[in-house]
């Protein structure tokens, strides 16, 4: 893998670390520039993926490589949500790992993104009886718990700003699909992100 001797050292590592997961990005481009490269790292929120009411919230981190007006990237991110019932107080906790590919425009000092997600959404459900401690059911476990991954796929419009040398400032929104069995079909979501953004 060779890159072209303008690009910064930083540059090298991360887009390297891309490559592993994303082959054809490993190369520079045929006109020997450098590929432009995003980190990003803040906080994520959104509807979960399978309940139906609630908000999670957590964080989230992003690779993506730009060629012209095309973007490539990962991204995942954690976050939870909390809700009850007469009997049981219920914790999601999800994982969400995104492939990403889309496109973009400069505009000033910022670069408008419009960019697909597709991968899976990982999620840990804990139940936690409310009167464990005073109650005790034959057959009646006080704590609960499963795992779920559920495939899904994100549209998200946003606009990364450049606020000084290197760094700058990034807000994403927009909706997101989980579907399957686990879903009963189709589960409309949104999910939106606010991030210091790192371009080396």
């Amino acid at each position: 893998m060779t890159f072209p001797r303008g690009c910064a050292p930083a540059s090298h590592l991360l887009l390297t670390t891309l490559s592993l997961v994303m082959l054809p990005l490993g190369a520079a481009r045929a006109d020997g520039s450098c590929p432009e490269l995003t980190l990003e790292a803040g906080v994520v929120t959104a509807l979960p993926a399978i309940l139906e009411v609630g908000q999670t919230l957590g964080g989230m981190a992003a690779l993506s490589v730009g060629y012209g007006p095309f973007i490539y990237g990962v991204r995942a991110s954690v976050s939870q949500a909390e809700e009850f019932s007469s009997t049981w107080r219920i914790t999601h906790t999800e994982m969400r790992l995104r492939a990403l590919g889309g496109v973009r425009a400069a505009a000033g000092r910022g670069t408008w993104i419009l960019r697909l997600g597709l991968g899976l959404s990982v999620v840990h459900e804990g139940r936690e009886r409310h009167d464990a401690a005073n109650v005790s059911l034959p057959g009646a476990a006080a704590d609960q718990s499963a795992w779920a991954a559920v495939p899904a796929i994100d549209l998200e419009g946003g606009l990364v700003l450049n606020v000084y040398s290197d760094w700058g400032l990034s807000l994403f929104a927009g909706p997101t699909l989980h579907f399957g069995s686990i879903t009963d079909g189709a589960h409309w979501g949104w999910t939106g992100s606010g991030a210091v953004v790192w371009t080396p």
